[in-house]
């Protein structure tokens, strides 16, 4: 697993949920990505372990929920 600390969380792929990989850009010195396996619960934990994330800065790319 590839943890970037960011400011903010940028976007999340609808895809990447589906595909259980959850892809995350983070907006600082241009995009970078943070890719986790298992899916959208753990990413919740660790964005929650992680002060310089935000859960009310997602951007969905459609109607998926965390």
């Amino acid at each position: 697993m590839n943890i970037v600390i960011g400011p903010r969380i940028h976007e999340i792929s609808e895809r990447d949920f589906n595909l259980n990989l959850v892809k995350v850009a983070v907006l600082s010195h241009g995009h970078i990505s943070l890719v986790i396996r298992k899916g959208v619960k753990r990413l919740r934990k660790v964005l929650l372990s992680v002060k310089c994330f935000m859960i009310t800065n997602f951007k969905w790319n459609s109607k998926t929920r965390a």
